[in-house]
């Protein structure tokens, strides 16, 4: 009775530990499946402008990026996934690199990810061949202005990267033990766990914008790109009116809900390239590329307006006040920010309700 006990609880083990290894990966899959949309979007904000072919060569608005290597080294560093973006089916810009330390640059694509994401134009998620390696991936195609399928992007996690836990639980399979049992399901928390937690390193938990950290290091790369380029960008300081009447009054909660709906609010109206975080507490930055401050207050009236109007439940109405400045010549995130804030307190002492901006540097 005790080996039939002992063989029952066995396999009972062995079911929940295999099927909490496949919610891992599916976990897993789930995460690449947001991180590619991070990319995209810091490819965007990076490189505005269509995708095209000139001369032979993938470029992204005019920016080439075959053997240019920024933008997928950039990302790589803010996720710890390898990225890549291919020219049809071969990787043209890549963070992958072989045994030696090179870039494998000209390989090619899984052939199952090209039929699915090349010639179906789907999105692929899930395990796939990754020059001889397997890796929980995400692929989507690269379109032009025509439609017509010329590349595709990726992020992925090497499954090699689970590999020690699965051993882990195939050497306890046997034991049949609950002790084991609760091991085991803890240890797979844990990597859930840590999936989560790659998440929160890029995004606030209650609002889903970015958080500093992350809108930190999008605007250092911005500011070296307008010295590269000459190009300028703005940047919007938000900050909610009377919040901590609306905490007193309503409460906490109510104050969450308000928070939550001025970013939806925002996130619905501004560009794919443009870039929200939660800078703290109440207060929101907006980062624009490529737009310079007259344009960047003209959005910063419509998103006051848009607010002003909104009827939040338990709350009523709420208002916001609004500070915009625009990049100026040696300028650093210091000095952006903080006239960008005087900007959003000259709101304020205005009457609050109202966006102040400046063209000036000093």
């Amino acid at each position: 009775m005790i080996i039939i006990i002992a063989i029952l609880v066995s396999f009972a083990v062995s079911f929940v530990v295999i099927s909490a290894y496949d919610e891992v990966i599916m976990s897993a899959t789930d995460r690449v499946k947001y991180d590619i949309d991070l990319f995209q979007t810091l490819l965007e904000q990076k490189y505005p402008g269509a995708w095209n072919i000139k001369n032979g060569k993938l470029y992204k608005g005019n920016v080439q990026l075959n053997d240019n290597y920024d933008v997928v080294d950039c990302f790589t560093s803010i996720s710890g996934n390898t990225t890549t973006i291919f020219q049809g089916d071969t990787r043209i810009s890549t963070s992958i690199k072989n045994n030696k330390g090179e870039r494998v640059i000209g390989t090619k694509a899984d052939p199952e990810v090209a039929e699915t994401v090349l010639k179906q134009g789907k999105n692929y998620f899930g395990i796939a061949n990754v020059v001889g390696e397997k890796y929980i991936t995400a692929y989507k195609p690269i379109k032009d202005n025509e439609g017509e399928i010329i590349g595709m992007v990726y992020t992925g996690i090497p499954l090699s990267s689970f590999d020690i836990v699965k051993k882990r639980l195939i050497l306890r399979i046997g034991f049949p033990s609950f002790l084991f049992l609760i091991f085991a399901i803890t240890e797979i928390m844990l990597i859930v766990e840590w999936i989560n937690v790659r998440k929160l390193a890029l995004t606030d938990s209650l609002t889903n914008a970015y958080n500093r950290r992350y809108f930190t290091q999008m605007l250092e790369r911005e500011i070296e790109y307008a010295k590269r380029t000459g190009l300028t960008f703005s940047i919007i300081m938000v900050d909610l009116d009377h919040f901590k009447n609306v905490n007193d009054r309503f409460g906490h909660a109510a104050g969450d809900l308000v928070l939550k709906s001025l970013v939806n609010m925002i996130k619905q109206r501004i560009r794919k390239t443009d870039c929200i975080a939660r800078w703290g507490g109440e207060e929101f930055l907006i980062l624009l590329p490529n737009t310079p401050v007259d344009k960047g207050a003209y959005l910063a009236e419509e998103l006051r307006k848009r607010l002003s109007r909104m009827v939040i439940p338990k709350v009523g109405h709420v208002t916001a006040s609004f500070g915009v400045t625009g990049y100026c010549e040696g300028d650093t995130i210091d000095t952006l920010v903080m006239r960008a804030d005087s900007m959003m307190y000259k709101a304020k002492s205005s009457g609050r309700n109202c966006v102040r901006f400046t063209d000036k540097c000093k």
